[in-house]
């Protein structure tokens, strides 16, 4: 019997394409190839405006795991109007999809717009419409592996996916003007509320709550499923068991 031939896998937009045929466009979403290596799924689930916090996990694919540093942090914009105020700028600027950020500088999320945050080292931040942060910190040492990122959540509500950390001594923090969420692996949301106040909710892994300043040891300790909230010159309340989310952005990955 002669052998099987063996058999070749298509590639890319030219699945299925016939000798002569000319190659099939690949369909794209919010500017990213559908065949990207990551899909991203954005769900909005309708709700009030006092940013309610999650339970459960987010995210699709399971916990952290562990990247590869890149060279840059960059914006995905998903829906609507999202404007950057680079470090030093006295005005806002439109967004572009894949835009490079750096240390300082701020993006905004208009009404029912969103848009992601994919830092150097591979953690993401969602931010929801009407919401604003600041990249306060987004630093690697020469080695390449020790990071340090800090992100100031002026108003709105965010969820964050932390990559693990490679180095023990590296950080990974969010800040609002009543608390500061210290992190390390981990899924959680963080809501500012037009008082100030701040409400803490983590999906999968722990996150400790301070206010800011605190001294070492005095933080809460927010497990999955629970929340915390922080009102301006207050230390955070006891962690509470989550209400089901009102309002959410869900981030899914996918490998196609």
């Amino acid at each position: 019997m002669p052998p099987t031939p063996a058999r070749v896998k298509p590639q890319g937009g030219n699945l299925g394409k016939k000798p002569g045929q000319k190659p099939i466009p690949m369909p794209v979403v919010y500017g990213l190839p559908v065949a990207a290596f990551i899909a991203i799924v954005v769900i909005f689930v309708t709700g009030d405006r006092n940013f309610p916090s999650f339970t459960g996990s987010l995210f699709a694919d399971g916990p952290p795991i562990a990247v590869a540093l890149s060279d840059a942090t960059t914006l995905t914009i998903l829906a609507g109007e999202v404007k950057i105020k680079p470090k030093g700028a006295p005005d806002w600027k439109e967004g572009l999809q894949g835009q490079t950020l750096a240390t300082g500088d701020s993006i905004r999320a208009a009404k029912d717009a969103a848009a992601i945050v994919t830092y150097f080292e591979g953690s993401t931040t969602a931010i929801e419409d009407e919401a604003e942060i600041v990249l306060s910190k987004i630093e690697k040492n020469p080695n390449g592996v020790t990071t340090e990122i800090s992100t100031q959540i002026v108003v709105g509500k965010t969820w964050t996916k932390v990559a693990r950390l490679l180095d023990p001594a590296s950080s990974f923090a969010m800040e609002t003007q009543s608390a500061v969420a210290v992190v390390r692996g981990t899924e959680f949301a963080v809501g500012v509320n037009p008082d100030g106040s701040t409400v803490v909710t983590t999906g999968e892994g722990e996150v400790a709550l301070a206010p800011p300043g605190a001294p070492p040891g005095s933080a809460v300790l927010v497990k999955a499923g629970f929340e915390s909230k922080a009102s301006p010159g207050q230390p955070p309340t006891q962690p509470q068991p989550a209400p089901p989310p009102k309002r959410a952005i869900q981030i899914g990955r996918a490998h196609v």
